[in-house]
């Protein structure tokens, strides 16, 4: 059978472990990617736009069943859309019921079965409400992937583990709860402040999840309450008697794990579902349980149980079983409530969940084509194989760049001028005695200037095949950029424009262009608000030049940098330096070598460091990563950053860089490489494979100029027209 995956969630790793599940059963999959980040119906135009791609592409491929990870992007108009792709349509509600009043109650009816989180109480309000059974429970999974059976591989770095928030209004009492027991706990998540010393820093990738599962010898889940959100949004009345969230995320990721659990649920809740955990109701019977666990020998013995019930009911080759079940019977509609709370234990995937021999294709490992024993000859071999692969079969052209950053050497203009010259092209770089003549005020007060091309194209003695405007700095004055299409075939592109929403001024600029790249996918998404299509994101690239010297670098100094625009940035990180101790420090602070000679050289140098420490660029709109992320993510050492939004790991890649917040979480997570040198390779080997694949300027600067290429000219089309109207 044909399965779409439509959207996905914060925990991607269902959608990647039931993709994974699907297709070892010999099914085909489609799967859409995350297409929106809300829990109230989209409405930006760009959202929208979005979906209805994704909605195109299912049309397309014509499944037999659709199951939707996120409601909240298929508002009605957009779900019937997606009704005309035929087959069954499933929805999982993975925050049920809170989210019944904001997007799950409102279109439930549009769906053919809804796959839900909860117990028998909230199977009931669902038929109470809507008059009819809706659908049957079918809570978390993963598989043995994304989550293998990591428990007692590594020395305890304490004895129980917290995995989850308890920072906000609705988590907080979770704080205190777990601080208070006396034990020797540690939460990952987002802790707020630390009175009681008990964070033991967020994890940000799942080889960090994997690792404290390791390091831990007992778990223990404390649910959401649904109580707890009134006053929030998702509140609506009679919440708080639908219970509590008995089976989390984390739970099944423990199990996985093989961690034992210990659950403290209200009194007069059970977790049948999950025999094997123990179940507690108050906070002083949590204490003793725990304590009795860790001094009673049985955990090793009860890990195994755990896992075991991971594999038999919470695997995703389970949840495949049953939708394949769901398609062809729906005897379900005449169960009662307890019987569907429970029916997903009735597809028992032992012995087909797939092996953990499949690590070599976890996100944890690392699979690049790199198996020297050295990752430091790994990074020059890496290099090489990069530098290697040239444009000479492709045509190139001569390109015009101007801007302003001469005086930096790795400045926008700076790099792309390299990169372009490097990927084959003629390139002029236009220096300011060439725009004499051709420069006017910017009325309006967006650019420093409005450059007239079709006088500098004369200028430029008429050979110019592409102008590269660099930043917001000059705009293309409209009726000459008109004049100078009119006589000649010219591309005008811009690159790197710092904006994170839209405005006039971008708005005026990106008008003129035939492509346009941006630092922020906030920018491409407001551009594509109104219309312009014509915008792909990227970042501060690192060109061929700098890889060059790089490779040439020695062996790698044993020390930490630390990379900052200006000594401001220094103080404001002062905790998270103070991270590293009493280690070897040099310290880079671009504002105070700007523009010195052999700028390139002095980077690779510091790039080629045991540990680096890049400070986010807070200076530039956006707060976006340090624009020398890339240089030292492809020296091939370790690279910290501090946690923004920027710094974030996307979904399913492998970590290749740390993020701390603070002093005390960077000592924990390079005490745990220090202690795993596997582990520290593979995050540098990551680096490596994410640097080349997502910093190379001259692939990067290809594909821009591809993108300007594409892009439909309105005289071509006036042209077309006139052509079809002598034809008729």
């Amino acid at each position: 059978m044909k399965f779409a995956l439509f959207d996905s969630i914060l925990e991607s790793h269902v959608v990647r472990s039931l993709a994974r599940a699907l297709r070892a059963r010999g099914h085909e999959v489609l799967v859409t990617g995350q297409l929106a980040h809300t829990h109230s119906f989209i409405s930006a135009p760009s959202d929208i736009q979005r979906v209805r791609g994704a909605i195109d592409d299912v049309v397309d491929f014509r499944p037999d069943a659709t199951l939707v990870f996120r409601p909240a992007s298929l508002p009605v108009a957009l779900l019937s859309r997606l009704r005309r792709a035929g087959g069954h349509l499933f929805a999982w509600f993975s925050d049920d019921p809170v989210l019944w009043k904001l997007c799950y109650g409102p279109v439930l009816d549009f769906y053919d079965t809804i796959l839900h989180c909860g117990g028998v109480r909230v199977l009931e309000f669902y038929e109470r409400l809507h008059g009819r059974p809706t659908g049957v429970n079918f809570p978390f999974w993963s598989d043995g992937v994304e989550f293998p059976h990591v428990y007692g591989s590594k020395a305890p770095e304490s004895d129980v583990v917290f995995l989850g928030n308890v920072n906000d209004k609705i988590r907080r009492k979770r704080y205190y709860q777990l601080g208070l027991l006396g034990l020797d706990l540690r939460i990952h998540g987002q802790v707020g402040d630390d009175y009681l010393n008990v964070s033991g820093g967020y994890l940000d990738t799942q080889e960090e999840v994997l690792e404290a599962g390791s390091r831990s010898r007992l778990a223990i889940n404390i649910p959401q309450l649904f109580a707890d959100h009134r006053g929030a949004p998702t509140w609506f009345d009679g919440l708080d008697k639908l219970g509590s969230f008995q089976i989390p995320s984390r739970v099944v990721q423990c199990a996985a794990m093989g961690l034992p659990i210990v659950s403290l649920m209200p009194s007069g809740e059970t977790l049948d579902a999950f025999p094997e955990a123990k179940l507690v109701h108050d906070a002083e019977n949590l204490r003793v349980v725990c304590a009795d666990l860790l001094s009673s020998g049985e955990l090793p013995e009860l890990g195994r149980r755990t896992r075991r019930r991971f594999e038999l009911d919470f695997s995703a080759a389970s949840r495949v079983l049953a939708l394949e079940q769901l398609l062809v019977d729906d005897g379900w509609r005449r169960l009662g409530a307890l019987e569907r709370a429970d029916w997903f234990r009735g597809f028992s995937s032992a012995g087909q969940e797939g092996s953990e021999d499949q690590a070599a294709d976890s996100p944890a490992s690392c699979r690049e084509s790199m198996q020297l024993s050295s990752i430091d000859e790994s990074r020059e071999a890496v290099i090489n194989e990069h530098l290697a692969v040239g444009w000479e079969s492709l045509p190139r052209k001569k390109i015009a760049v101007l801007g302003r950053g001469r005086g930096d050497h790795f400045s926008a203009l700076r790099t792309a001028t390299r990169a372009l010259r490097s990927a084959g092209h003629d390139v002029v770089d236009v220096l300011p005695q060439d725009l004499e003549g051709c420069l006017s005020p910017d009325p309006f007060g967006g650019f420093s200037a409005i450059v007239d091309l079709d006088k500098l194209h004369d200028r430029l003695s008429g050979v110019i095949d592409c102008y590269v405007l660099v930043g917001a700095v000059f705009l293309p004055a409209p009726a000459a950029t008109i004049r100078l299409r009119d006589r000649a075939d010219v591309l005008v592109v811009v690159h790197q424009i710092e904006a994170t929403g839209y405005s006039e001024s971008l708005g005026r600029l990106a008008a003129q262009a035939d492509a346009i790249s941006v630092l922020h996918e906030s920018a491409r998404e407001a551009l594509l608000d109104w219309g312009i299509e014509n915008v792909i994101v990227l970042p501060d690239l690192v060109d061929r030049d700098f890889l060059r010297i790089l490779r040439m670098q020695g062996n790698r100094q044993q020390r930490a940098v630390i990379v900052a625009d200006d000594r401001r940035q220094l103080a404001r990180n002062s905790d998270l330096i103070g991270g590293l101790g009493a280690m070897e420090v040099s310290t880079y602070v671009a504002d105070e070598v700007r523009g010195q000679p052999h700028g390139l050289a002095k980077v690779a140098r510091l790039a080629n460091s045991t540990l680096s420490i890049v400070l986010t660029d807070d200076s530039r709109p956006g707060h976006p990563l340090n624009r020398l992320f890339g240089h030292f993510l492809l020296g091939g050492g370790l690279v910290v950053v501090a946690r923004t939004p920027a710094s974030r790991t996307p979904a399913g890649q492998a970590r290749a860089w740390i993020v701390a917040a603070e002093g005390r979480e960077l000592q924990r997570k390079l005490g745990r490489l220090v202690a795993d040198p596997s582990a520290a390779r593979q995050v540098r080997c990551s680096a490596l494979g994410v640097g080349l694949a997502n910093f190379s300027a001259e692939e990067a600067l290809e594909r821009l100029l591809e993108q300007a290429e594409s892009k439909p000219r309105i005289d071509d089309d006036n042209s077309a027209m006139s052509s079809d109207s002598r034809q008729t």
